[in-house]
């Protein structure tokens, strides 16, 4: 009977040890998904100092590249002393380095002033652990 019980503490003790190495390694590994260069988050010139009329969109020059196949949720504040939080989305930008201008919607409702944006990029890596990119923008001005 005692024989019978070995192989499977044996078993038992071998898998637990391998699952320990799993989420060990899932949560230290490091993940470069995304990585920012150069000019990142620079406002591209729309007029005079920075000015956008609320409703339209902002220019932002952006310089990056995506090492791994993960979609990214996408959360944006909009800063001025008050946090004005947009609705958070999904994108999944294809692997691969690419330097271009992404347009950021400005919403009515945000009223005017001097603001800059925070963008949070999350990405789920595996099922114990999100990375986060953050990134801000330099000052701009809202107007009506």
């Amino acid at each position: 009977m005692k024989k019978a019980f070995y192989p499977i503490a044996w078993f038992t003790i071998f898998s637990t040890m391998i699952i320990i190495f799993i989420i060990a390694y899932w949560l230290i590994a490091p993940y470069e998904v995304l990585t920012f260069y150069g000019n990142n988050t620079e406002l591209v010139e729309t007029t005079v100092e920075n000015t956008v009329k609320s409703g339209e969109y902002l220019p932002v020059r952006e310089n990056y590249c995506k090492n791994m196949a993960f979609p990214s949720t996408v959360s944006r504040t909009f800063i001025d002393g008050i946090s004005y939080q947009i609705p958070v989305f999904i994108s999944n930008r294809p692997v691969g380095c690419k330097e271009s201008i992404e347009y950021i919607y400005i919403p009515k409702a945000i009223p005017p002033g001097k603001y800059r944006i925070e963008t949070v990029y999350s990405f789920q890596v595996n099922p114990l652990r999100t990375v986060h990119f953050t990134l801000t923008t330099d000052l701009f001005t809202i107007i009506k």
